[in-house]
């Protein structure tokens, strides 16, 4: 997808570089980061996204969404925005083609119960002939096929391919 497509509806505060480039890969990890990959630097609780830029364009990022201008090469396109936390669902959405509006959506909350509420709804669908997929803490489904993730909270870059497989699934 093109970077100018990418920042639809984003608010950014300036951007040094083209946005004409095709974007193959998001990546919040700078160890994922790949060839035509938009690297998006978090500030995070112990470490900063932003530390490790380097490490991503090396690794083959052709853009950084960054909250700061950063030292790195110039042929490296930077959109400044005010928090890349906050930025990256819309980015998520926007990559993966608001992939949670092609189906039902169902989220749980509370404190207590919501895995086996989430089974439970998970149960009296598949009875009805519906196909689900299913996030929970202890686990997680992909049309029932074992799928993992990093944290028991995914990200919005987690979910949004979560959700993109799940369509395509269906």
């Amino acid at each position: 997808m093109r970077l100018q497509n990418l920042l639809k509806d984003i608010k950014y505060k300036k951007i040094y570089g083209s946005t004409d480039m095709d974007i193959k890969n998001i990546s919040i990890n700078s160890k994922n980061a790949m060839g035509s990959s938009l690297f998006v630097a978090i500030e995070g609780f112990k470490h900063d996204g932003h530390n490790f830029t380097g490490e991503a364009v090396s690794s083959g990022a052709v853009a950084v969404m960054v909250q700061r201008k950063l030292e790195i090469p110039s042929h490296i396109t930077q959109v400044i925005v005010n928090n890349t936390r906050k930025v990256l669902p819309v980015l998520c959405r926007n990559f993966y083609q608001d992939p949670s509006k092609s189906f039902k959506l169902i989220g749980v909350t509370g404190t207590n119960g919501k895995t086996t509420v989430c089974y439970l709804i998970d149960s009296i669908l598949n009875s009805a002939g519906m196909k689900t997929s299913l996030i929970t803490t202890v686990e997680s489904f992909l049309d029932g096929e074992k799928t993992f993730f990093d944290r028991t909270t995914p990200e919005s870059l987690d979910l949004n391919d979560f959700f993109k497989k799940s369509r395509q699934k269906k």
